[in-house]
């Protein structure tokens, strides 16, 4: 019934991070890879033999391009990337950094393979978060490797950190020349993540309700925000305003369980009988728990 579909729930949406999807932002313009066979050798060799002065940033930016033979370790490491050979890959681009230490795509692409490619339990969130701070030494308007160092910090449960980052992303002088997406989406991105940790770990709703307000004004489309406004109008008891978002949200996504496990639950326990539907509440519980992979012993 209503009651253990409900208890098998387990509350799941409103349970922090348990939904979380870091959708680290890939740098669209250039790509990401690292590592060569004995390229650290190879690089620290070369280097020791005098190569020309290494340059301040990526090619296409309007500044300097590197030295040829850290571009040819660049290019190695994209190529097995590429091939998912990412320990290949991690290589090349360290082999790329030793030639040119300025050589932002390589620390950004680094920084993605020890975040997002490896396998889940070979990820160092750590050392990604340290390629991104190297890469904004060098470029320290991006808002690639800023919005993406934002992303490790919350793997890696510095929020205050994250929430740095996203702020300065959305109050400085941010670079979005290299966002295909462009200026106004990339920031209704930050806006939502930033309002993400706004709810789940300050507990300031109404900061999160503005950043979430802000996000579908600079991008009316954008996927999760209305479902997470929703949950800040539920934890306000605003429940005509959560039932409004939830429903669309469920328009743009009709399959994701935690909008399905949210809208249950209000649905089933509002204190107001007018936004109270047990059979409805009952559809959407069951068809959380089949998404979940849950199912009544």
């Amino acid at each position: 019934g209503l009651a253990l579909l409900l208890a098998t729930l387990g509350y799941r949406a409103f349970s922090g991070g348990a939904e979380r999807e870091m959708k680290a932002v890939a740098d669209e313009k250039s790509a990401s890879p690292r590592f060569s066979e004995p390229a650290a050798k190879t690089a620290a060799n070369a280097a020791r033999s005098g190569s020309p002065a290494p340059a301040n940033r990526r090619a296409g930016a309007g500044v300097v391009e590197p030295p040829n033979e850290a571009r040819d370790w660049l290019a190695k490491g994209r190529k097995y990337e590429q091939a998912k050979q990412y320990i290949l890959a991690i290589e090349a681009y360290t082999a790329a950094i030793g030639l040119d230490p300025k050589l932002y795509d390589a620390y950004f692409s680094r920084a993605g393979i020890y975040g997002l490619r490896l396998p889940q339990a070979e990820r160092d969130h750590a050392k990604a978060a340290a390629d991104y701070t190297t890469a904004l030494e060098i470029s320290p308007r991006d808002y690639s490797a800023r919005f993406n160092r934002a992303g490790e910090y919350r793997q890696l449960r510095e929020v205050d950190k994250a929430l740095g980052d996203y702020t300065t992303i959305i109050d400085g002088e941010t670079d979005f020349s290299r966002q295909m997406e462009g200026r106004d989406k990339s920031l209704a991105m930050t806006r939502e993540y930033r309002g993400e940790i706004f709810f789940e770990n300050k507990h300031d709703y109404q900061a999160a309700m503005a950043d979430f307000d802000e996000a579908l004004r600079l991008d009316p489309k954008i996927e999760m925000v209305h479902y997470r406004r929703a949950l800040v109008h539920q934890a306000l008891k605003h429940y005509d305003a959560a039932e409004a978002d939830f429903s669309a949200a469920y328009d743009q996504n009709p399959d994701y369980p935690n909008l399905l496990a949210s809208w249950a639950w209000q649905l089933a326990t509002a204190p107001d009988a007018k936004y109270r539907d047990g059979t409805a509440a009952l559809k959407f519980a069951t068809r959380s728990n089949e998404k979940f992979g849950y199912h009544e012993a």
